[in-house]
């Protein structure tokens, strides 16, 4: 396991770890207005998911590329899946008590 902390030139507080296998699996920044931002990384070093805080203080979520955001019931059967492909476009699969799926895709 690797970590790494430093201030770069901008003045922003960086704070990195990862692996033999992959360096900077994720990244924490602090700049110097006081907001934040978390980004992870796949294996290949792309940046796969944010997380921060705007200026204005609204909270911001990305992932890149083909992403599903998954909500989960406290028996862990997918509830709701929000989901964005580069190749199919947006859907929205919502799952009844049976785990039966109903997908609403954009045309």
């Amino acid at each position: 396991m690797r970590a790494n902390i430093g201030v770069d030139n901008a003045n922003v507080l960086r704070f990195s770890a990862g692996s033999e296998k992959q360096s900077n699996a994720f990244v924490l920044s602090v700049f110097p207005d006081g907001t934040a931002a978390l980004i992870l990384r796949d294996a290949q070093g792309r940046n796969r998911i944010g997380i921060g805080i705007r200026e204005d203080g609204r909270p911001v979520i990305s992932m890149d590329e083909d992403a599903n955001l998954i909500m989960r019931d406290n028996k862990g059967r997918n509830r709701v899946v929000l989901g964005a492909s580069t190749e199919g476009g947006p859907r929205l699969t919502l799952y009844d008590e049976k785990s039966v799926a109903k997908t609403v895709k954009s045309e």
